[in-house]
């Protein structure tokens, strides 16, 4: 395994992040009027577009809320789910707003700006929704970030 199980906590980050995310927007669409026909389809293909849109704040946040977790000792799981409520949700608006910035109505084919674009308009999509989305999201995801950074903690040596 990975030093401190990286790839565990990274990977934990993305899908269930993703998940708690298109959860929380599909209930919302769902609560305003959207088709209740085939409700699985649908949340899978919004889970799958979810999964894929917001890979960059995913990891963005996850990478932050570690370091700050580690550099002030957090070994309760409140502070990991008030400061990843926080933080994805400061990260989306502020990805957000930077892909709007970058919005333009020419059609350049630049390489820059099509990768620019393709990483941010997952969140230049959810600053359209209501701000608070986001929140439950960031917290729930932080709890099991939590759960796995202490799972692969490194256990006390025993005293000789």
């Amino acid at each position: 395994m990975t030093r401190r199980a990286s790839i565990a906590y990274y990977f934990a980050a993305i899908t269930l992040g993703s998940f708690f995310l298109a959860v929380t927007y599909y209930v919302h669409f769902l609560m305003t009027g959207a088709p209740r026909e085939n409700i699985g389809r649908d949340f899978l293909a919004t889970y799958f577009f979810t999964l894929m849109l917001t890979l960059v704040p995913m990891l963005l946040c996850a990478f932050l809320l570690r370091r700050a977790a580690v550099a002030f000792r957090w070994s309760a799981p409140w502070p990991w789910m008030l400061v990843g409520a926080a933080l994805f949700l400061a990260i989306v608006q502020a990805l957000g707003w930077l892909g709007n910035a970058f919005e333009s109505d020419k059609m350049v084919v630049e390489w820059w700006r099509m990768v620019l674009t393709f990483v941010l308009v997952g969140p230049m999509l959810a600053v359209k929704q209501p701000f608070w989305l986001p929140l439950p999201a960031g917290a729930l995801t932080a709890f099991l970030l939590y759960r796995v950074h202490r799972a692969f903690e490194d256990a006390p040596s025993p005293a000789s």
